[in-house]
């Protein structure tokens, strides 16, 4: 492959949505694109993705390939769009069902076959069926991968499984984020309190993330319900939209905290919203590289988040964390009290370690892509692997 023919890879999604993994991937376009990558998406779920249309102004394209329905139809399909758009890799996104990917993309002739998990778990239960799904698709994945990434230890080890050092295939891959581009912190203006009925001195305290189960929007809720009378001085914001979107609200009606949220739906402005923000939180019950966190921190703005294996990493190296236990509405109670308002002269925007920056990322993800995986990390997690 000459310098002037691109490397070709197909990524495969569930559905290009506004997802960690989803987002975190299409960021990374302009700067692949500069070291001769170009980026496709196959998608396993009909319907419009909200990124459909970003990656495609990008000179990319987005294909469908139902994985439910009939299995016969979705190999013999996946199958036929390999050979039309012949990648030089496959790299796969859908944890654990990755294993089934890479097989399909052995049996089409791709030579590089990249599984990258982004959890610390799917979020299924353990019934015994299951188990032996996730068995079998980890024996796919150590037969047809040729790299394993995750992007965080903790979302390597409820990947591949704790043995995961001893391949030499698998690496930590840590997110990357500009954190330059990243507005200073300042106090929510005048325009986004009024559009919101924000009072002029009630503190901002944001939550990014989907409405599913996962983000535990229902802990925050009991978190504000026990502020009791302290409430009056938060408005919560919520953001982003999901499938649980009308039983969180309608839950926050029953608890008699309704008033206190504003539901903010999709932004294009989220590191504004959270530059703005005297607080972010972050209850989910699983995670794997957690990029709300990332950003806020580049955005100057404290946060409080369950502990999971990749918020740990992240305190690990940043500053400005605060990490509580797991679904404990009574521990971010009492995060949220002690947090108070940002300083309004505040100018502080925390650099993030070269670990998390875009560039390192983009440096290292052509490395796997390039057949040069094996080089070594740029500042590692301190801690015993």
């Amino acid at each position: 492959m000459t310098d002037t023919t691109p490397i070709r890879v197909m990524h495969i999604f569930g559905r290009m949505d506004r997802g960690g993994a989803e987002m975190r991937t299409v960021d990374l376009m302009p700067a692949m694109a500069e070291r001769g990558v170009h980026f496709d998406f196959c998608v396993m779920t009909p319907g419009e993705g909200a990124l459909n249309q970003r990656v495609i102004a990008a000179g990319s394209t987005v294909d469908v390939c139902a994985l439910k329905g009939s299995f016969p139809r979705f190999v013999l399909g996946f199958r036929k769009l390999l050979r039309s758009r012949r990648p030089d890799i496959v790299h796969s996104h859908i944890h654990l069902t990755s294993g089934l990917i890479v097989l399909l993309a052995w049996t089409a002739g791709i030579r590089r076959r990249v599984v990258h998990f982004r959890s610390s778990s799917d979020g299924r239960r353990g019934s015994l069926p299951r188990r032996a799904y996730q068995g079998m698709m980890r024996r796919l994945i150590r037969r047809y991968a040729t790299d394993i990434l995750a992007v965080s230890y903790g979302a390597m080890d409820g990947g591949l499984g704790p043995d995961w050092k001893r391949d030499p295939r698998a690496q930590v891959l840590y997110n990357g984020f500009d954190a330059d581009s990243f507005p200073r912190h300042r106090r929510a203006d005048a325009a986004l309190r009024a559009q919101w009925s924000i009072p002029h001195d009630a503190i901002i305290v944001t939550q990014v993330g989907r409405f599913v189960e996962a983000k535990a929007h229902n802990v925050t809720l009991d978190a504000i319900a026990k502020l009791g009378e302290d409430a009056r001085r938060f408005v919560f914001l919520f953001v982003g939209n999901g499938d649980l979107q009308d039983d969180v609200r309608q839950q926050a009606k029953r608890a008699g905290v309704l008033e206190h949220i504003r539901f903010m739906g999709l932004r294009e402005d989220v590191p504004d919203l959270l530059a703005q923000s005297d607080l972010s939180i972050l209850p989910s019950r699983r995670e794997g590289l957690p990029g709300v966190v990332l950003e806020s921190l580049a955005a100057g703005t404290r946060v409080v988040a369950s502990d999971l294996p990749g918020v740990r990493e992240i305190e690990a190296l940043c500053e400005g964390l605060t990490v509580i236990p797991t679904e404990d509405p009574g521990a971010l109670a009492k995060a949220i009290l002690r947090s108070g308002p940002h300083p309004v002269d505040s100018t502080r925007v925390p650099m993030l370690p070269e670990a998390f920056r875009m560039e390192t990322c983009a440096d290292r993800l052509y490395a796997v892509y390039a057949g040069r995986a094996g080089e070594p990390m740029v500042n590692p997690l301190p801690v015993s692997r």
